[in-house]
């Protein structure tokens, strides 16, 4: 067995300091207001979310 290299990043630090931060923006928000939010933010992104597939 190698040795483990030592970790330079925390994926499960960093993603809980961004659900603190969106948690402190966000807890006194209303529904529409959340949803601008997320939305806004989705469109932000370089990508398009994949839209679900539809049943025929």
């Amino acid at each position: 067995m190698k040795p483990s290299k030592e970790k330079t990043f925390d994926c499960i630090k960093m993603k809980n300091i961004i659900q603190a931060q969106m948690y402190a923006e966000t807890k006194n928000m209303s529904k529409k207001e959340l949803l601008h939010y997320f939305n806004n933010d989705a469109n932000k992104t370089s990508k398009k979310p994949t839209p679900f597939p539809t049943t025929n």
